[in-house]
């Protein structure tokens, strides 16, 4: 039997694109269809992470151990019923919201969208807490000289790095900037122009305008 290269190229590809995501359980073991969409889906990946870390704050915040373990299988169950997209993360999302206000006043969520729209230059920043203290960080920023002639610059960020106390260090490829966070506002400092065209800065405070 004869493989066209290319058939087997998209194949690889597949493979490697299906264990790109780590989540809170072994994708290598995913069985049911709605693990291996979550295994297969950055989106429902980070929103897996995240529910992982509100359940760990909600459970040393709790009383009842054995009650929100048990609420949460029952979620499993409800979330493995699921047989579209939007179930899924209508599912995930629904559940972390109930599993932040368990976790009351030790738990304030970093995770957001974040908005700076003061000065030349527009930027926006989506912020996602995985699990083990890892925060991912996707932005972009664009810098408008003159439309008409098309000079006009941009720069993006997408990493995940450590939340070392109230501040993450981003450091890849060339770029470097510190963020710093406040309640429901974050800060980025140490944007030496490294992180886009010239005139492109992520430095400037950030407020929060989404959960």
């Amino acid at each position: 039997m004869n493989i066209k290269p290319q058939l087997i190229l998209t194949m690889l590809f597949s493979l490697v694109a299906f264990e790109a995501y780590a989540v809170s359980f072994n994708c290598k073991k995913a069985k049911l269809r709605v693990e291996k969409t979550i295994c297969s889906n950055q989106l429902f990946s980070d929103l897996d992470d995240l529910l992982a870390f509100s359940y760990q704050k909600a459970l040393a915040n709790t009383r009842n151990k054995r009650s929100l373990r048990r609420a949460q299988r029952s979620w499993l169950y409800k979330r493995n019923r699921c047989r579209t997209n939007r179930c899924i993360k209508h599912t995930y999302k629904s559940r972390i919201s109930e599993l932040k206000k368990l976790a009351g006043n030790k738990y304030r969520s970093i995770s957001g969208e974040y908005d700076r729209s003061s000065g030349p230059i527009s930027a926006d920043l989506t912020i996602r807490e995985l699990k083990n203290r890892m925060i991912q960080v996707t932005g972009y920023a664009v810098w408008v000289g003159n439309v008409a002639t098309g000079n006009v610059n941009t720069g993006e960020l997408n990493g995940s790095f450590p939340l070392k106390r109230n501040k993450v260090y981003y450091n890849k490829d060339g770029c470097r900037l510190t963020i710093a966070f406040l309640k429901n506002a974050l800060i980025i400092s140490n944007d030496k122009f490294s992180c886009g065209g010239m005139n492109v800065t992520f430095n400037g405070k950030y407020r929060k305008v989404a959960n």
